[in-house]
This record gives C-alpha cells, structure tokens and sequence, in this order.
C-alpha cells in the first residue's frame, strides 16, 4: 500500500481541478492510500474549504467539509485507469 499526503489550494490548481467541482474548493488537505499491486484507490480522506456564494456568484462567506472515501471488495474486481 502507498500512502500519499494531499494539500494545495486554488491557486496552485493549474488543470482547473478546484473549480470543475461545481463550487469553489479554495483549499484541501488530506491522505489517499492506493494498493500498490493495481493503482487502485483503497481509501481518500479529505478536508477542503470552500467560498459560500450567491446566485451572482458574490462571495458570502466560507465554508468547509470533510470527504471520506473507503472502498470494499478491493482485489476482487479489476481495476483500469483510462
């Protein structure tokens, strides 16, 4: 298993990452596990922060979260990245 630390924020987001999420994610931190043998993901936790804006896209205020991402079954299926 390999074991990856994630941080950045949106201005070091050069592929546009942050914003294709459908709100704005100004920054994230966190941990991915990957099993070495497939590339497969086997676990994602996540924090993020993130602009609360209105219908005209005016900033209002920030908000955070969290994200957890676990997955079952791993080695039973085959796993391919595109």
């Amino acid at each position: 298993m390999e074991v990856y630390k994630v941080a950045g924020n949106v201005a070091d987001d050069t592929t546009g990452m942050f914003s294709s999420f459908g709100f704005p994610i100004t920054s994230t931190t966190g941990t991915v596990w990957v099993d070495q043998a497939t590339g497969g993901l086997i676990k994602a936790v996540v924090d993020y922060k993130s602009d609360v804006k209105d219908t005209s896209a005016v900033v209002k205020g920030k908000g955070s979260g969290h994200l957890e991402i676990v997955v079952s079954g791993t080695g039973r299926f085959p796993v391919a990245l595109p």
